[in-house]
């Protein structure tokens, strides 16, 4: 048993950025993580050499009209550049008709890290010292009495006077929790659907970008597939040409036809930028659907939608103010997103210290 002043469940941008904060405050934290690593969503993939080959996870921040990620970009001096989108983009009519080139809406605002999303968390895992940080042992149940609250893992129990459960809701919502989650607050976690979960991301790295000498953007839009949207994901930290694409196929197709999706997804990319696209260096994919430290079996039954500002419940410390719920999904003003990951942290630190110092 050890004790902190506080547990930090779930090693996503949300948790770390909570461990960031609460050492600020000078106060000692244990960061639990059921992965391997640190990240959460947050996920690049990397090249042989372990250079950046592309992001698993979000991609976009909009500093402009998110000034949380604007000071927190800041805050970790991190360089940032904008979505390219030069030229024109592509509409994709699918295998029996054509591919049409014009010039698509503008992405204002969109900017990417140089060298990845990823960057965020290594960023701010560098800024920890006063953290524990526990990998790969995922959280069985969260017990809170009037001393404190007391996580068990399947290595042993932590105890802190506070907890903050920086995991999805509806994950959040199943563990084993004593007493019992009041009804309407598991009501309100599980009716929040987890941003990503039921999406499917390729990644495809080539020697350089010969789209763009084609005078393309790299951005395509799709209702033939298996592709809906593909975007230029080039790093100016590298000369390799990188596209990703949102896979639209839904969850079951993808696992019914796995063997065919990598054929149909470099058919659909030749189709668009010509037999160069059929042949990358290399081809990523990451299922979220796949992904049970993410995704919760109502991700995957109900309907996808962006998450919408969570029940206002949610926004509230519970247990006497011993418990918090801090994921992405849990702000109000971007949920779901980078932002809202931050967000969701600085509300969630403010109300706990601010509730029991």
């Amino acid at each position: 048993m050890s004790r902190f002043d506080a547990v930090v469940i779930g090693g996503g941008l949300s948790g770390l950025a909570a461990c960031v904060l609460l050492e600020e405050h000078k106060l000692s934290a244990c960061l639990i993580e059921a992965r391997a690593d640190l990240g959460g969503r947050v996920r690049s993939f990397a090249d042989p050499d372990g250079a950046f080959a592309g992001d698993a996870g979000p991609s976009w921040v909009w500093p402009g009209y998110q000034p949380t990620v604007a000071r927190w970009l800041k805050r970790l001096d991190l360089p940032i550049f904008e979505q390219y989108t030069q030229g024109a983009g592509l509409l994709d009519y699918g295998p029996q008709r054509n591919v049409e080139a014009r010039m698509l809406p503008h992405q204002a605002g969109s900017y990417r890290l140089e060298g990845g999303t990823a960057r965020l968390v290594a960023a701010m895992a560098d800024r920890l010292s006063r953290t524990q940080v526990i990998l790969n042992t995922p959280v069985t149940s969260i017990a809170v009495d009037g001393n404190g609250v007391t996580v068990t893992t399947s290595d042993g129990t932590h105890d802190a006077p506070r907890v903050l459960v920086a995991m999805p809701p509806r994950l959040g919502a199943r563990l084993g929790w004593t007493p019992a989650l009041p009804a309407a607050l598991k009501q309100d976690l599980t009716s929040v659907p987890t941003w990503m979960a039921s999406q499917a991301k390729v990644v495809l790295r080539y020697d350089r970008p010969f789209w763009r000498d084609k005078g393309l953007s790299g951005r395509v839009l799709s209702q033939a597939g298996p592709c809906g949207e593909i975007h230029d994901l080039c790093d100016p930290g590298s000369a390799q040409g990188i596209l990703f694409g949102f896979l639209n196929w839904p969850v079951e197709m993808r696992q019914f036809k796995a063997d065919d999706l990598k054929s149909a997804i470099l058919e659909q990319l030749s189709r668009c930028f010509g037999p160069e696209a059929g042949t990358p260096v290399g081809l990523d994919i990451l299922d979220w659907a796949q992904e049970p430290y993410t995704t919760d079996v109502l991700d995957l039954v109900r309907p996808f939608r962006h998450p919408e500002p969570p029940p206002q419940r949610l926004q509230h410390v519970q247990f006497d103010g011993q418990v918090m719920f801090a994921s992405a999904e849990c702000s109000s003003q971007s949920p779901g997103l980078i932002d809202g990951a931050l967000d969701a942290a600085e509300h969630a630190v403010a109300r706990l210290l601010a509730h029991r110092l």
